[in-house]
């Protein structure tokens, strides 16, 4: 070993030690300034019920109105729904399936009609082609995912 490459990898450790302690102490900061246990445990509360909002790209615009008019603490709100992004995909077709098993659908669209199928695979790829078309295209299925939202 060289004594120089020792010094070079002892400097670089206490630089990278120092970064890191930089980093903890701005990031508590910003997730715990001026916070209250009711804030906290409210932004916790609303980033996973605003999270789970059964239209992909919309829970951000949904977690921004809800910071609006309640007082919570926006990055923590911001960090726990973005965290809850794969429940809520997840959680798309069981929400739609509950309004089919409450016959919501019947109920809105008469008792004759028949529920629309599900294909999760298809709903993502269209999604992925293009935003618009593809909430547009399975608009029925968020409807009955957005009141089983509602309901639980």
């Amino acid at each position: 070993f060289n004594v120089n490459s020792l010094t070079l990898a002892h400097k670089f450790s206490n630089v990278t030690m120092a970064v890191t302690t930089w980093l903890k102490e701005k990031i508590t900061f910003i997730f715990t300034r001026n916070v209250s246990l009711e804030q906290l445990t409210l932004s916790i509360v609303l980033g996973i019920t605003l999270g789970l909002f059964p239209i992909p790209g919309l829970t951000t615009a949904a977690c921004g109105l809800g910071a609006a008019f309640i007082s919570v603490n926006v990055p923590i709100m911001m960090t726990i729904n973005l965290l809850v992004t794969p429940i809520e995909l997840g959680m798309i077709p069981i929400f739609f399936m509950t309004s089919n098993a409450l016959g919501i659908y019947q109920l809105i669209y008469g008792a004759t009609t028949v529920s629309p199928s599900f294909d999760i695979s298809s709903m993502i790829a269209s999604i992925k082609a293009d935003k618009l078309k593809g909430i547009q295209e399975f608009a029925d299925i968020f409807l009955l995912a957005i009141i089983s939202w509602i309901v639980f």
